[in-house]
């Protein structure tokens, strides 16, 4: 089966309709495109099917077979991770062998619950367990196909916070051109949702590239000045265009620009 037709056959066995699927993530249009095979999921449209139909992404890329090996470790690992029991996740990824059918599901848990005990240690004040989390979540993300650079961001600013943590920041900061140690800040604002702070950070660079734009579209958007921030995102559309046409869709509902924004609520 094709996994448009996985995508239909889950749907119609949860009796829910087109709409009902799709609901505010998707259009019907779209989710009926991805039915039929004439259109390609993303991976953030993938997630969110997977888990409005109750499978596991695997399902829909044709690997979910109890024959497959590792899979009833895959199992555990997916309900520890559900169960908010990162450390037993990783545990239990670690026993799965590396392969063609499991591999990539097993690399993005293992990145997804990396993260989020790093994230956890540092609140902790335990910086030395935070770093080995990060190694470990960095080297699972060069296999992993679904390593988007929004789990990359994430990574980075949490490195930047163990570096704050364990009084590295001075030398970091020697290290790095100052508008590199601006961009830093700057993300570092937006992860805590300072949108101001990152705005100012981010206004205060000379060099201004497509990722300049992303960043200062998320900080524009994030203080609801949604015309100023569609700007930005179009000035990163050409390198960053997934990252930005949900939220070029959001701005232009939101300055009642309707034709725009059903445009990038179909596009790919």
């Amino acid at each position: 089966m094709t996994i448009g037709q996985r995508i239909l056959a889950a749907r119609q066995a949860s009796g829910l309709s087109q709409r009902e699927l799709a609901g505010e993530n998707i259009t019907r249009n779209m989710l009926s495109a991805i039915e039929h095979d004439r259109a390609k999921p993303s991976l953030d449209t993938l997630v969110y099917l997977s888990e409005a139909l109750g499978k596991p992404v695997s399902y829909f890329l044709g690997e979910d077979t109890p024959s497959t090996e590792g899979y009833d470790e895959m199992v555990r690992a997916r309900q520890a991770y559900d169960g908010g029991e990162y450390r037993a996740c990783l545990e239990v990824l670690a026993k799965i062998p590396d392969g063609e059918v499991l591999g990539r599901e097993v690399r993005l848990l293992n990145v997804l619950a990396s993260l989020t005990l790093a994230e956890q240690a540092l609140s902790d004040g335990r910086v030395p367990y935070a770093r080995e989390l990060l190694d470990q979540a960095e080297k699972a993300g060069e296999g992993c196909p679904y390593f988007t650079s929004e789990l990359a961001r994430k990574l980075a600013i949490l490195r930047a916070k163990a570096a704050v943590r364990s009084g590295q920041l001075s030398r970091l900061v020697r290290e790095i051109p100052e508008d590199g140690v601006l961009l830093l800040r700057a993300r570092a604002a937006l992860e805590e949702n300072r949108f101001a702070d990152a705005r100012r950070h981010l206004e205060a660079q000379d060099h201004r590239d497509e990722q300049w734009h992303y960043l200062m579209g998320e900080a524009l958007f994030g203080m609801k000045e949604f015309k100023a921030a569609a700007e930005c995102y179009h000035a990163a559309e050409k390198t960053m265009g997934k990252q930005v046409r949900r939220r070029l869709q959001i701005c232009y509902a939101e300055l009642k620009d309707f034709e725009k924004a059903y445009r990038y609520a179909t596009m790919e």
